[in-house]
């Protein structure tokens, strides 16, 4: 199949199914049949609010399944990319117990265990093999739920899926979950170009042993199918008395989990929306499955069928969380993540290094990513925002004079989110920063020459206060034209949300459109940053990576120590995006007892940064940390003692990096063999054991 538009609209109508599945089957994950249609009925739309859920979670299925296949860019597409790869990333991008993962404890959570084993130095695939887990923990069901991106990125090409999903799987997983998560891979792969369900389930059992419990499982649906084509619920009673949670050990097992995807999906026949209530109403692990079911019927029956029966995407706007330790992206949109698998498809299978989109540019039809208007201020009843003609087109008439209309996408997590509500915390830093520069393309019509626009961002601090900050107006002409808003250098603030205003500062009629045809933003920030250990909401706190162990605040004092109690998972705090390139960096450190500590620059995950270290043999050292291995660029003498402060300044460009401690330069190198992923990245600092001081940290652009 050719990279081209067509494979990018089903890629992006793959990507919006998976998380409608997940967002629609999260309010009630792990409820039996009859409790779901007890309480809501059939599950033909979102019930969130009936059990006061939010909409928009972080959860594994979504983030797994979408930060796992980046992996490949992170590793430089490598020949001989394997499991062992992509074990790497995960200790790049998982912080215990707070992303990505169910962290239910070793030999509980299938992979809670992987991971452990991974960490204890158990490489990929042995991490997940039932030889050192067992057949209970490695048959669990998270194989299959993080396995789409690998077909989505491999469009016609089953045989390259099936390679990709088993190796990602065989990190956490064995036997049937691997034979489920290869099937649904080649499934996926394959419906890019097939839409009978019978000829891809007939080509998933092509790859996977004919004897296999998964087989067994999908000839018995088909069997039932045959049997009584239309009642669903009667094939479920099947389903449940032959391969029901009772029949298999552990917390959620693959194979009835298996079965009821491929029931929903053949009952489902070709409408979307009723695969999506079949799965859904029927229960078990219902956002792991209609994840999987939405995947599949958005790639093989198209964007358009979404549409179909229920209005599944303009609640969901585009938006998604993807919390992880590679700082930024926390705060996401579906054509985005669109944009970074087409990305990595090109250079997969081309070769072929694609430039970079805008964040913000609504080609697909109906795309949102994450717009929409603010309630608080829309007086202006008839205003609503579309998307037929690749722009975010807001109409609105009879502006209220003195009252503005807004519209704005989120920048960092939104303050109702419910940041620790799970074991999916929800982690990262902003996606925009002072001092950074915002372009975007607009046009528009108004029938009257006093309407006002402007840019504008909402802000936090550490107490969760919000202002709003605003560009100078400027007008929008017929014919799309770039618009600039340097942003202004702001301490201690953190930027919450960016959009466009519409005033009529008269009285009158107003009435018109804009189109918002592109929107990004570029630059290294200029900025002091501080730590907060007791914010007044915790999105303060989860804005930075800090696998540190206990923070404590000093009473009636802006001191903070940070403190890690195993040697062996150095702790590491640091804030910033990978957008960031060349800056200084002023941090100032107070370790208390004899270990290795230091400020980190050009951060890019949790096995990739580098180091300025002060080590216990009195040396400062610049280390390049790469997926385990410390590469020691240059090291120079430098004696200290613990319970004295280092003020230490730094400076990176291009490939050259400086450090002074106390107003002395103590170091400079220059590492030639720098990959090309770390050219940029966020700053913060390293502490290999016990505690360290911290205050604030100063960035700014050079």
């Amino acid at each position: 199949m050719k990279l081209d538009n067509t494979y990018y609209e089903k890629l992006y109508a793959g990507i919006l199914g998976k998380i409608i599945g997940v967002y629609a089957g999260r309010p009630f994950e792990g409820w039996i049949n009859e409790s779901i249609v007890d309480k809501f009925g059939e599950i033909n739309r979102y019930v969130n609010e009936q059990v006061n859920h939010p909409l928009i979670v972080s959860d594994d299925d979504i983030t797994g399944t979408f930060l796992f296949t980046h992996a490949l860019a992170d590793h430089h597409y490598r020949p001989d990319f394997s499991s062992r790869h992509i074990g790497q990333s995960w200790l790049d991008n998982l912080i215990e117990g707070k992303t990505i993962l169910w962290w239910g404890g070793y030999g509980q959570s299938t992979e809670h265990t992987a991971w452990i084993n991974l960490r204890n130095g158990i490489e990929a695939p042995q991490s997940g093999s039932i030889e050192t887990n067992g057949k209970t923990v490695a048959e669990q069901i998270g194989a299959q739920i993080f396995i789409d991106g690998w077909a989505l990125i491999n469009p016609a090409m089953p045989d390259k899926a099936a390679y990709l999903a088993a190796q990602a799987a065989q990190v956490s997983h064995d036997g049937e979950a691997v034979y489920a998560a290869v099937l649904l891979a080649v499934m996926e792969s394959q419906a890019f170009i097939e839409s009978d369900l019978q000829t891809l389930i007939d080509l998933g059992l092509s790859y996977i042993p004919t004897d296999s419990k998964i087989a067994e499982v999908i000839n018995a649906v088909r069997r039932w199918h045959v049997e009584n084509p239309h009642d669903w619920n009667w094939a479920f009673s099947q389903l449940k008395a032959n391969y029901g949670y009772d029949k298999f050990n552990g917390t959620c097992h693959v194979v009835p989990n298996h079965g009821l995807i491929i029931l929903s999906l053949l009952y489902g026949a070709d409408s979307f929306h009723e695969a999506m209530k079949i799965v859904n109403t029927l229960g078990w692990d219902t956002d792991c499955n209609a994840a999987n079911v939405g995947c599949l019927n958005g790639i093989r029956l198209g964007l358009a069928a979404l549409d179909d029966g229920f209005d599944w995407r303009t609640p969901v706007a585009d938006r998604i969380l993807l919390p992880s330790a590679n700082i930024q992206d926390h705060i996401f949109d579906a054509v985005q993540e669109a944009d970074k698998l087409y990305a990595i498809a090109h250079q997969l299978h081309n070769n072929e290094r694609l430039p970079r989109r805008p964040r913000f540019h609504f080609t697909p039809k109906g795309s949102l990513q994450g717009f929409s208007i603010n309630p608080d201020l829309n007086y202006n009843q008839n205003a609503r925002l579309s998307n037929s003609e690749q722009a975010l087109r807001l109409d609105f008439s009879h502006l209220v004079c003195g009252v503005p209309l807004q519209v704005s996408t989120a920048t960092h997590t939104p303050l109702g989110s419910k940041v620790n509500e799970s074991s999916y915390h929800i982690v990262g830093s902003p996606t925009l920063y002072p001092s950074q520069v915002i372009e975007a393309t607009l046009s528009g019509a108004t029938d009257c020459n006093y309407a006002r626009v402007h840019f504008f961002i909402e802000t936090y601090d550490s107490q969760m206060g919000t202002n709003r900050i605003f560009s100078q107006p400027f007008d929008i002409d017929v014919q799309p034209e770039c618009h600039k808003w340097t942003l202004p250098k702001l301490d201690n603030v953190m930027i919450a949300s960016v959009g466009l205003q519409i005033s009529n500062p008269h009285s009158g009629n107003d009435s018109g459109h804009i189109k918002l045809h592109s929107l990004d933003w570029h630059g290294t920030p200029s900025q002091t940053i501080g730590i907060d250990c007791n914010p007044i909401h915790e999105i303060w706190g989860s804005s930075f990576i800090n696998t540190m162990d206990t923070c404590i605040k000093f009473d009636n004092q802006n001191i903070y120590r940070l403190v890690n109690n195993d040697a062996s998972r150095p702790g590491v705090y640091v804030y910033g995006s990978n957008d960031w390139q060349d800056y200084t960096l002023s941090i100032e450190l107070k370790p208390q007892i004899k270990q290795p500590f230091g400020p980190i620059v050009r951060y890019q995950g949790l096995e990739r940064y580098y180091r300025f270290e002060l080590n216990a043999q009195n040396q400062l050292t610049l280390i390049r940390r790469d997926y385990g291995n410390d590469v020691v660029i240059a090291a120079e003498s430098f004696h200290w003692q613990p319970h004295q402060s280092y003020q230490f300044d730094l400076s990176v460009i291009g490939n050259q990096f400086a450090c002074s401690i106390n107003g002395s330069t103590i170091l400079t190198a220059t590492d030639d063999a720098m990959p090309e992923n770390y050219y940029s990245g966020g700053v913060g600092f390293y502490n290999q054991l016990g505690p360290v001081h911290f205050t604030d940290m100063t960035v700014v652009a050079l």
